[in-house]
């Protein structure tokens, strides 16, 4: 069962606490991540992230022996978690490390894609859509936004107050 929009804003609170962590390790098991990341004073924990749902675990996996060449570039350029946040209302998951950001795109069949000053290092997969084509080189381009329905009051406000232009 995919993940909501709802269930990542909620585990985006949960998901805060590893910020100011250090990625230790970066296991991918097919098209599931695991990230180990160490946050001082705490224990060691594991963000699982699948292409279609997130969690932290203290469970560890049986790993492949041999990584994948993505998971490879992950653990060369993912260090400081410096932030963790879910785009807008989207069901998109954001890790930031530096000029380094790792975006999840939990929909549709998932990608994970990584980015350093926005312009993909690496992807999960490579593809292509009308709007948009995820390739290694080019400047990362977000799917369409979703309307996010906790702003709603903000735009409802607006309308009574006159300040939308018809």
């Amino acid at each position: 069962m995919e993940l909501t929009s709802l269930d990542l804003s909620i585990l985006e609170k949960e998901f805060s606490r590893l910020e100011d962590g250090h990625v230790q390790k970066v296991y991918q098991r097919g098209e599931e991540l695991t990230i180990e990341i160490y946050v001082p004073g705490e224990d060691k924990e594991r963000l699982l992230i699948g292409t279609d749902r997130a969690f932290i675990t203290k469970y560890k996996r049986d790993n492949p022996t041999r990584p994948p060449g993505f998971c490879m570039e992950l653990r060369k350029h993912l260090g400081h978690v410096e932030e963790i946040k879910q785009r807008g209302f989207d069901r998109i998951l954001e890790i930031k490390s530096g000029e380094t950001k790792l975006i999840c795109e939990l929909f549709g069949k998932g990608n994970f894609i990584l980015t350093k000053n926005e312009k993909i290092i690496g992807a999960l997969r490579e593809e292509k859509w009308a709007d948009r084509e995820i390739r290694v080189g080019l400047e990362y381009q977000y799917p369409e936004a979703t309307t996010d329905p906790r702003k709603l009051d903000n735009i409802f406000k607006e309308i009574q107050e006159g300040e939308i232009v018809r």
